[in-house]
């Protein structure tokens, strides 16, 4: 825990609700990082003048990512900081506007990508249409997601500045919720 807190820069929380034969298998860390896409005319003869040498700064989170078994089943609980998108030299709308009109962009994904009322405080999470459900549902005491398939279930939710996510195969919703209940508490 301690070399994942090192790599991270956060203390990952500790989970108090694990069944009682899960044994931890292995911990990976991810280091935050900065992605940095500079607009330029000379590469994309459709930007706008304004955003000529703007740039969009995405700072990735650091994450962490404990994987369990539980007899033949396997229980994943992760936890992140949150994403931070920043403009320099432009509007951050602007450069939102402009990525979302590019004709790589499916119609059907901007539209409800510029549906988000709230698009400067939400995180969209991609979920494959074919096979996996989901639903909004409150997560130890907070908003969160609920996605499940055949090969089991999920909860993605946020506390305290951190995003954390408890998921496996094997497990159904409850047995996730009573499991993310005890994470960090």
């Amino acid at each position: 825990a301690q070399e994942a807190a090192d790599i991270v820069g956060f203390s990952p929380s500790s989970v108090h609700n694990l069944p009682g034969n899960a044994q931890a298998r292995e911990t990976m860390a991810m280091a935050p990082m900065t992605v940095r896409v500079t607009f330029r005319a000379a590469r994309a003869p459709d930007l706008p003048p304004a955003l000529d040498g703007a740039s969009l700064v995405v700072s990735v989170p650091g994450s962490v990512v404990t994987q369990y078994t539980v007899g033949q089943d396997v229980l994943i609980v992760g936890e992140a900081g949150q994403l931070v998108a920043e403009a320099e030299g432009a509007d951050l709308a602007a450069i939102r506007e402009y990525v979302l009109s590019r004709p790589e962009v499916p119609e059907d994904l901007a539209r409800q990508l510029l549906a988000i009322e709230d698009w400067t405080a939400t995180l969209p999470v991609p979920v494959p249409v074919d096979g996996m459900a989901w639903r909004e549902t409150t997560v130890a005491g907070q908003p969160g997601l609920m996605l499940s398939d055949p090969m089991g279930a999920g909860l993605l939710w946020q506390r305290d500045g951190q995003i954390h996510a408890v998921g496996g195969t094997g497990f159904d919703v409850e047995q996730l919720r009573e499991i993310a209940d005890g994470v960090g508490g």
